[in-house]
């Protein structure tokens, strides 16, 4: 069964609102002249992540089953995940800009980046586990892993005492070789998945809808055959 983008939009729009209330505490109660972590835009991410892997659950999955036009339906549920995402973030940015004291522009065009990676490695693992906690988990490690090598990479560079320099601090308004290499591992890795995303979704459609029976699998095995 084909849907249509209205379709894929509305059943995500809640989920989109739910990203939002689920920052709100942060957005409200951060203060970063206490803390430098940016928890807002932390949870911001954990909760656009987890709004992928809900699209792409096994459920949602199953209900494409019969489906023949796939590069379609993977365009559409794609163009309403970014749809949905991008709500999410205009509402988030607004609170954030009117309720914390911290107007900081630069830190919003910033949380703009965090979609990339959840709209491009996210569904890979969701398709893959079939679980939408493992998927979540699976993106924040990949994307944390990303700024490791970096830090490798910058060890390399400057040596061991790199961190005395501040060679290994995130300036993201003022980027140094650590935030150029976040940037470019995390743009590499989500250009990949996001290849390897669609190509595992489609197969997955596909072998629902065209289950291989035992027997004919143990032919497949025995001749090597298809």
């Amino acid at each position: 069964m084909t849907r249509s983008f209205y379709q894929e939009f509305r059943c995500l729009l809640p989920i989109s609102f739910c990203v939002v209330v689920a920052t709100l505490p942060a957005i409200i109660f951060w203060n970063p002249n206490v803390s430098d972590v940016p928890w807002p835009s932390f949870l911001f991410f954990i909760a656009c992540t987890a709004l992928v892997a809900f699209a792409f659950r096994p459920n949602a999955i199953l209900e494409l089953k019969g489906t023949e036009n796939l590069k379609q339906i993977w365009r559409l549920r794609m163009l309403a995940i970014t749809a949905a995402l991008f709500l999410a973030f205009i509402i988030f940015s607004a609170l954030c800009f009117f309720l914390n004291d911290k107007r900081d522009a630069w830190a919003i065009f910033l949380t703009s980046l965090i979609l990339i990676p959840t709209i491009c490695i996210t569904p890979y693992f969701a398709v893959l586990s079939r679980n939408s906690l493992a998927a979540v988990i699976f993106t924040l490690f990949l994307v944390f892993c990303m700024k490791l090598l970096g830090c490798i990479v910058v060890v390399i560079v400057y040596g061991w005492h790199a961190d005395i320099h501040g060679h290994t601090t995130l300036p993201w308004t003022h980027p140094n070789l650590l935030v150029w290499l976040c940037w470019i591992n995390t743009g590499v890795l989500s250009a990949a998945f996001y290849f390897l995303g669609k190509r595992r979704f489609m197969r997955e459609v596909h072998l629902l809808s065209n289950p291989i029976s035992p027997g004919s699998h143990d032919s497949i095995k025995a001749d090597g055959s298809k």
